[in-house]
Formats: C-alpha cells, structure tokens, sequence
C-alpha cells in the first residue's frame, strides 16, 4: 500500500504538471534508479516528453547502453550535440562538470527559458535535496514528483515492475555519473558517497542553479 501511494502520488503530481504547463514540460535523466522510476511514470502519460540526456563523454559503457535500450522501447531521449573541450586532465571538478555538463545541458534549452523541468530528485539523496518541495521556482520551474520516496521504495519499485535499470548497481554503485568521478558506496556510507570521493563536492551543479553559458 506505501508504495502504490507514493506511485499515485507521483501520476497525481504529473497529471498536474501536465494540465498546468502542457508543452512547456520537459524531463532529463542519467538513467539512475529514481530516473527509471519515474520514466515509468512518464509512459503513457506524457509519450511525447522530451528527455533529455547529456553526453560528458565521460560515462560508463552501461550507462549508454541503457540509455540505448529506452531509445528502442520510444522514449523520446534527446543527447546533447554540443560538449565542452576541458577534460579532467586540465581542469577542476568543477571546471570539468561546468564545461560537459551544465554547459551542455543549457545549450539545448537556450530560448526555452520559460519550460518546466521534471526531475527525480527525492529528499532521501542527500543533505541538500532534503528540503525540495513538490515546485520550485529558479531559473526554470521544477517539478519533483517524487520528492518523498527513499532508496528501498525505488528499488521495491523497480523490481516489482521488472524495470530495466544499470548492472553497474548490483555491482556497489548506488549513484552512478561519469566513470572517473564515480565509486562503489561503502556499507554505511551515504547514496551519493560515491560521487566525486575526497572532495565536498556532492553536486554537479545542474541542480543547483544552472546558468546559460557565456556566447
């Protein structure tokens, strides 16, 4: 019953996006788990939806692939023509996250500045998303439906819907990003303890307050 609740609560929420914003909505995702989630979530309600991928040229082979294999089930999966030309070998973290990530991802939506972006965050991932509400308002709207699931609801949920999602998870990867920033977890450690390790670093900075990049 949880989890046929958080489930109509996400479609209650998309059905409201939907009726509110229409066309102007537009979805991204790493095919992580709640992104799996929540593309289900999608289909069939929104078939059209753009979703929107950005290629770092820094991912895993398996996250291509899955993101291959919702390309054939119709998904309506858009990756980035533009990347940035910093690499790690030249750059900070957050050089290299601004030029292949944040700079990418705003290109394509350069004169869309009034569209609504549906994420798959939930508060559960880490101190800083703990306090997202259901719409928040920066540089476009956003909506996060599923703002209230934790790490067990989304897996329960994908293995109970035979969900396609990354092998890389059953291999201790609990969040996955670009291969050379990207660890297993630990036991005991947190979902995102993985990402960038050493560093305070927890964000790419897409979530926080994404800026169209300089001409």
């Amino acid at each position: 019953m949880h989890l046929d609740f958080l489930s109509q609560q996400v479609t209650t929420v998309l059905k409201w996006a939907k009726q509110q914003y229409g066309d102007q909505l537009f979805m991204s995702t790493a095919f992580g788990p709640n992104g799996i989630v929540l593309l289900d979530h999608v289909d069939g309600l929104m078939p059209k939806l753009p979703i929107y991928f950005i290629d770092t040229g820094r991912h895993f082979e398996e996250t291509l692939e899955l993101r291959d294999r919702y390309i054939k089930k119709g998904f309506n999966i858009i990756t980035n023509d533009y990347r940035g030309d910093v690499t790690l070998l030249d750059s900070t973290k957050e050089e290299c996250c601004d030029y292949n990530k944040i700079r990418p991802f705003t290109t394509m939506l350069m004169g869309n500045e009034d569209k609504t972006w549906i994420t798959a965050l939930s508060r559960y991932q880490s101190p800083e998303r703990a306090e997202i509400k259901f719409l928040q308002h920066a540089q476009w709207n956003k909506v996060n439906p599923m703002l209230a699931w934790n790490e067990t609801d989304v897996w329960d949920y994908i293995r109970e819907h035979k969900l396609d999602y990354n092998p890389l998870h059953d291999k201790g990867y609990r969040s996955i990003g670009c291969k050379p920033c990207t660890t297993k977890t630990m036991p005991g450690e947190p979902v995102r303890a993985g990402r960038w390790r050493g560093l305070e670093k927890t964000e790419c900075g897409l979530h926080e307050h994404p800026r169209v990049p300089a001409e």
